[in-house]
């Protein structure tokens, strides 16, 4: 049965949005009329993306008893050899496309590095282009990221005379805002370290992680993708599933890593801990990285990093004060390795909080402004300064002066709606508005306010420990207390 047109049909589509799944609908015509050598050139965000379409493909030609001979380098000077590597194959004749791909995005560390290669080896195999066609009398798909097709045209204009198909796999627009305003909406103000772009497809990495597993020497492969569906499973709310996958990374790495690498993965293992309020847990292994990070020289942002959570675990715990000696240390090295201004404004939240939890509510203000500053210099939008607003708000309140903590309240709570805040969490700001008005004795608002906030959480399932002391603090405000310290949020 033939698909309507512009009908999701591919993992490609779903995972990208209709123009893409337009796109491979282009991939899926060329195999089916296309007989010996073609040039297909595949344009994707990143590695996960070429992995999705290789799968994907994978798929089309297992149908006609074909399969991918993947050929993808493993390292810039493996894709340097691109000439020698295509000159010397011998494939099968089941073999229905040649696949190399190094699709490494402007975002890498090593991205540089991929495109000189990239550059090198399209030049010598631009001067091997009659000998190519001659040697593969199939398709070649290469697959890289969008700066490989200006590349591309300057290093063998001759091999892209002779391209049969250039594809772009790229996001819709507006299914990338809209996951971009969910991950907004589930943000949490801390270190939560999922990496860049769309959470990982996990049918895809479980895919994978099976393929790899029957793979000796690819350990370290193993290790990348198991992390990916760990990713994944956090992305679900599925901390438990995650953990595994973290602690099966770092067994695969403890046995074929640097400690660089292994860092890394232990850094993820305690956030998912911490996540799962095992702070304790997690503190051990934030020392355990920062021990590692350290002796393998690490970049000074992974060490921010490290220090960042494990401030988190210890203000969990109760150790505000030494929370605030490693917020300070974490920021200090952030700035050195030139952290972003929106993961400088969350770190310097969490330092004001520290200060805020050991009764300085002055010295918190201004830490407080310090952190909108940054954070409204960067791009994490209304969700992320409405959370730090509220904070200000606290500390506001906290030396007397209602009202100013009022205004600061209602800014927050605008902010708040604006980014798509939960709705529990919104709960709590109104509840805290409310303190505000009832400390300048507007006892009637403030119960409106407290009924508001109340029934708001009730209608989205509130934590029932959060319910109830809500409810207690709307009786309280029946009897019109004025003044005093309220509870915190």
């Amino acid at each position: 049965m033939t698909a309507e047109p512009g009908a999701i049909t591919t993992a490609i589509g779903r995972h990208y949005g209709a123009a893409a799944e337009a796109e491979w609908c282009r991939v899926t015509s060329h195999f089916a009329l296309n007989d010996g050598f073609a040039l297909l050139v595949l344009i994707v965000p990143d590695s996960d993306g070429a992995a999705l379409c290789q799968l994907v493909l994978s798929d089309l030609l297992h149908g006609d008893g074909r399969h991918v001979l993947d050929l993808s380098p493993d390292s810039p000077s493996a894709l340097r050899q691109l000439a020698p590597t295509l000159l010397r194959l011998r494939a099968s004749p089941a073999c229905g496309a040649v696949w190399l791909a190094a699709a490494v995005p402007r975002s890498a560390e090593d991205h540089a590095a991929w495109g000189m290669a990239w550059r090198w080896g399209l030049a010598t195999l631009n001067q091997n282009r009659n000998p190519l066609r001659r040697r593969i009398d199939r398709t070649l798909v290469l697959v890289g990221v969008p700066e490989l097709v200006p590349l591309f045209r300057e290093s063998a204009p001759d091999l892209w005379s002779v391209r049969s198909l250039v594809v772009w796999i790229e996001p819709d627009p507006d299914l990338a805002a809209a996951r971009r305003e969910q991950a907004n909406r589930d943000r949490r103000l801390g270190s939560r370290r999922a990496p860049a772009g769309p959470v990982p497809d996990l049918d895809l990495a479980l895919a994978e992680i099976n393929r790899l597993r029957d793979m000796p020497g690819r350990e370290r492969d193993l290790a990348t993708m198991v992390e990916r569906a760990a990713w994944a499973y956090a992305g679900r709310g599925n901390a438990p599933a995650a953990e595994a996958c973290f602690r099966e990374a770092l067994d695969l790495r403890d046995r074929c890593d640097g400690p660089v690498a292994i860092a890394g993965t232990l850094l993820n293992l305690g956030d998912i801990l911490l996540d799962q309020a095992r702070s304790a847990e997690a503190e051990a292994m934030f020392r355990r990285t920062i021990v590692l990070a350290e002796k393998g020289s690490a970049m000074d942002v992974l060490r921010a990093s490290a220090l960042d959570l494990l401030a988190h675990a210890l203000l969990a715990q109760g150790r505000a004060a030494e929370a605030e000696a490693v917020f300070r240390r974490s920021l200090h090295l952030a700035e050195e390795g030139g952290a972003t201004a929106d993961a400088r404004g969350v770190m310097t939240d969490m330092l004001a909080r520290a200060i805020l939890t050991q009764g300085r509510p002055a010295e918190a203000e201004a830490v407080f402004r310090q952190a909108l500053a940054l954070i409204e210099a960067g791009s994490s939008g209304s969700a992320s300064l409405g959370i730090t607003m509220e904070m200000l708000a606290h500390a506001i309140l906290a030396q007397d002066r209602p009202a100013e903590a009022e205004a600061t309240f209602r800014e927050a709570l605008a902010l708040a709606e604006q980014g798509g805040a939960t709705a529990v969490s919104r709960a709590v700001t109104t509840k805290m508005l409310a303190h505000a008005v009832l400390a300048q004795g507007r006892a009637t608002e403030a119960e409106a306010l407290f009924r508001g906030a109340v029934s708001l959480a009730e209608a989205h399932d509130a934590p029932s420990d959060l319910l109830r002391i809500m409810t207690a603090e709307r009786r309280t405000s029946r009897r019109g207390r004025k003044g005093g310290k309220p509870p915190s949020a």
